[in-house]
């Protein structure tokens, strides 16, 4: 980590260490609000290549950062030029939606056993 932090001081605009960084927080220490940030601060820089921003948004999902992650891929969306790419940022909204959505249910089902003290089934 010290490595990367200093090869970004030295280099703030090369984008690769950013994804190094990302790649640590993400696979190694299991941080995923920061290697999303990581993959966002790098998706910023000179030449940073689009599948920067889509892993922020990837990992800012499987951290739950479920606004964060629909930002994302929203933006992805509405600045790819690609179909292919618009059309799995669409994919990857509609999942959270549906993810966001369930969340919402189970909350409901949650409230509802604590005032009845059990699910009802039909």
């Amino acid at each position: 980590m010290q490595l990367i932090q200093r090869g970004i001081q030295a280099n703030p605009d090369y984008w690769r260490l950013y994804e190094d960084l990302g790649f640590v927080y993400y696979f190694d220490l299991k941080d995923y609000q920061k290697a999303s940030d990581a993959f966002l601060e790098g998706s910023k820089k000179p030449n940073a290549l689009l599948w920067m921003k889509v892993m922020a948004a990837k990992v800012a999902a499987e951290g739950e950062s479920f606004a964060t992650s629909m930002f994302l891929w929203k933006d992805i969306y509405d600045s790819a030029p690609d179909p292919s790419v618009k059309k799995n940022a669409l994919q990857h909204l509609q999942l959270l939606k549906v993810k966001e959505d369930c969340k919402q249910i189970d909350a409901l089902a949650d409230e509802y056993v604590k005032r009845y003290g059990k699910r009802r089934h039909a």
